[in-house]
């Protein structure tokens, strides 16, 4: 690709380049995944040494030849080469503004529309500025260039109407970023963002009924989750939520009921019939909205709260457990099968459910009203 100018930084000095080639390459290693940053570094200064050694000959370079760069692009990573005065070409991590472009050590921090220079501010939305401040250690996405305003009636509408197209913004529990890709597309897209993040493909942790597979980077998660046949890159910050996620929710889709007698000051003001909310809602949990649920006459009562994440469900544990005196007046339980994160005290237990994903309160007793009783 031939591009007019280039502002490439050197020092505290910029310097213009003009009628430049790009030449772009994937690098791989023999397993078939992309090079990181620092690996693509390595071979290049590996293979600069090996040339040097084996020249024999020092030229007397022209000032012009000296000036020349020629930029190279691995695995979205910008690199510049030039003439060292034995006539080899040296590469080196490039910054400053190229195709419109703004790289920093070689890496892409933003999309500079207005081809200005590097340092010059790139003009970014306060929504767009926002992003720098929730993923401040992503790389490889141009936030400049984030979608705001997604919409759907479906799932399938909501996340994968711009297949291959741009990264959007949404949240619910959770501030997520999020594309879709087409199946030919998806594996060489995602092993590259894994890459500019210096994330290992084979660090992935398994997908479970619930959860997509997905990865730990540093300070976010990337998500692989297939949606009715699509596949989905969903980026979140589990530290960093919307402040009114924890905010318990509430639904036309079942009728409200009463807490059962003692229990009525637990700390949620509105709750729901669970059978039938989850037979108007295809058998599913609805993020935020406290269901109540009997197995049978003799059986306590309990309470389900669907979450997208442990992070979200301690919160709300935290929230229920000071408005019943604080964690002063619970025994914290040992964590055992799906059960996380778990406190008790004379009256209920309350803790994160992994495999369903929701925080579920078990009422210990069937209370009875004897007032109500005795009037009766």
């Amino acid at each position: 690709k031939n591009i007019s100018n280039v502002y490439a930084k050197t020092g505290l000095e910029e310097v213009r380049f003009t009628n430049q080639k790009i030449s772009c390459f994937e690098w791989m290693n023999n397993e078939g995944i992309l090079l990181t940053l620092e690996e693509i570094k390595e071979q290049l200064r590996l293979r600069d040494n090996r040339a040097h050694n084996e020249a024999r000959i020092r030229f007397n370079m022209s000032i012009e030849s000296l000036k020349k760069r020629w930029f190279k692009i691995y695995n979205n990573f910008c690199f510049y080469e030039r003439l060292s005065s034995y006539g080899i070409r040296r590469s080196s991590v490039f910054t400053g503004s190229l195709d419109n472009k703004i790289y920093e050590d070689g890496q892409l921090i933003s999309h500079n529309k207005e081809k200005s220079k590097p340092t010059e501010s790139v003009d970014l939305s306060g929504d767009q500025k926002m992003l720098h401040v929730v993923y401040p250690k992503l790389k490889g996405i141009d936030f400049s260039a984030v979608k705001f305003g997604a919409s759907g009636n479906s799932a399938k509408e909501f996340f994968a109407s711009d297949i291959d197209g741009d990264w959007h913004y949404a949240q619910s529990q959770m501030i997520m970023l999020f594309k879709a890709f087409s199946k030919d597309k998806i594996e060489s897209e995602l092993k590259l963002l894994l890459n500019q993040n210096e994330i290992n493909f084979d660090e992935k942790i398994e997908k479970t009924e619930l959860l997509a597979e997905h990865w730990k980077g540093d300070g976010f998660k990337i998500e692989h989750p297939v949606m009715e046949g699509i596949d989905i890159i969903i980026i979140t910050n589990e530290d960093m939520v919307p402040k009114d996620s924890l905010t318990l929710q509430k639904t036309d889709l079942a009728p409200e009921v009463k807490l059962p007698t003692g229990y009525e000051n637990i700390g949620i003001e509105h709750v729901y019939d669970g059978s039938k909310f989850l037979k108007a809602n295809q058998g599913q949990l609805s993020l935020n909205i406290p269901l109540l649920f009997k197995d049978n006459d003799d059986s306590p009562h309990y309470i389900l709260i669907g979450v997208t994440t442990l992070t979200l469900a301690k919160r709300i544990i935290d929230d229920i457990i000071e408005k019943n005196y604080g964690k002063q007046y619970f025994e914290e339980l040992d964590e055992k099968g799906d059960w996380q994160y778990i406190y008790a005290n004379k009256f209920f237990t309350i803790g994160f459910l992994s495999k369903y994903n929701c925080v579920r309160i078990n009422m210990l007793h069937n209370l009875v009203d004897i007032s109500q009783e005795s009037s009766n």
